[in-house]
């Protein structure tokens, strides 16, 4: 799945934590990066995980925001 951030200074703090989260994301671009979580299969139980991740990411980087690219 594909993840954008308004403050591509902040991805790798976003890479490190989904990583501690069993995600693996790779840096695609300026703001954006590719996602795949490595404890679900299915797409919409991954969209969830990744959905809620990123809010709680969001909660705690309020200066910056970062969603899945469809939400934006």
């Amino acid at each position: 799945m594909r993840i954008t951030l308004d403050d591509p200074s902040l991805l790798p703090d976003l890479v490190r934590f989904l990583g501690e989260r069993g995600c693996v994301a790779q840096p695609t671009g300026d703001g954006e990066l590719d996602v795949f979580c490595l404890s679900s299969m299915h797409h919409d139980t991954v969209e969830l995980e990744l959905d809620l991740y990123l809010q709680r990411w969001n909660a705690r980087h309020p200066e910056a925001q970062a969603a899945l690219a469809h939400e934006l």
